[in-house]
């Protein structure tokens, strides 16, 4: 079972919230295509399957309080000072569009809020309350082929082919209410993301392990990038209401993106030496290339 627990605290409010997920991160099967004759040469070769999950994006948080002197809306209209109603696009277009800005009087491209009634007021007005949801789930997955031979149980060989897949879903839901109607003319706010994310990766993996003695084990392993080719999904909506019954909203257009994504170079190389039947001593050295990712 996986299990996410999320705490928030939003000027000493706190807010909990929780996600419960099956999860089953790995399994996988090993089977001989041939055994040798003896013990030396050849004595067997050995294929195998495996599934991992290595990421579980499955989370819930909830945040909530009282804004007591911003609001999102503010953040969205910095982007839109200075441009043009006509020119308007994106989120800054649809505030102007639901009215949750407004031009000041004389301006077309200077632009107030409706918390501080469009520049009537001298000081906005805040202290509406909100509650933020950020969700998401999904995973990242890797499907191993792999072939494995021992040579006179001296040599140890393997090689991995990895198909990795990708699928995320991430859903942001932010609401302003004045639900005490202190606040002339605003009554509602609501802004919410989705992005869908999707591919698939490749990868490569080469390992060897050598007994030169009974006792000692030397290995050498190469995890080539895993060069992913992902697809990813993008939409937004907005809404907004006054107190005299207006009420607006607004869906994007539907965003596609496509991209490559490269992950590091790892190498890893060890030794461990049997100590009878009392025990074992190794050590390990990885290295992994961050510049390689892309």
């Amino acid at each position: 079972m996986y299990y996410n627990n999320s705490t928030a605290d939003f000027d000493k409010e706190k807010s909990f919230d929780n996600v419960y997920d099956l999860n089953i991160s790995q399994f996988g099967i090993a089977a001989p295509i041939s055994r040798g004759g003896g013990s030396s040469g050849l004595v067997s070769l050995n294929f195998g399957y495996s599934l991992s999950i290595t990421n579980n994006f499955a989370g819930n948080a909830i945040i909530k309080g009282q804004l007591g002197n911003s609001s999102m809306v503010d953040y969205f209209m910095d982007y839109a000072q200075g441009i043009d109603y006509t020119e308007l696009t994106g989120q800054e277009g649809m505030l102007f569009d639901t009215w949750m800005i407004d031009t000041l009087n004389n301006s077309t491209n200077s632009y107030a809020s409706a918390f501080s009634n469009y520049g009537a007021d001298a000081n906005s007005t805040y202290g509406q309350d909100f509650r933020r949801i950020i969700s998401s789930e999904g995973t990242n997955k890797e499907h191993s082929l792999s072939l494995a031979a021992n040579f006179s149980d001296k040599i140890y060989l393997g090689f991995t082919l990895g198909i990795s897949s990708v699928f995320s879903i991430y859903e942001y839901d932010h609401l302003e209410t004045d639900s005490e109607d202190n606040i002339y003319p605003f009554n509602q706010f609501q802004y919410k993301e989705y992005v869908e994310t999707n591919g698939r990766g490749y990868s490569l993996k080469l390992g060897a392990i050598i007994r030169p003695l009974e006792a000692l084990r030397l290995g050498f392993a190469v995890h080539s990038p895993t060069v992913y080719r992902l697809n990813e999904y993008y939409k937004y909506y907005l809404s907004g209401s006054k107190d005299d019954g207006f009420f607006d909203e607004f869906e994007s257009e539907d965003f596609s993106f496509s991209y490559t994504l490269v992950t590091p170079l790892r190498v890893t190389t060890g030794a461990s030496l049997q100590l009878g039947k009392k025990g074992i001593v190794s050590a390990d050295y990885e290295f992994v290339d961050y510049k390689m990712a892309r």
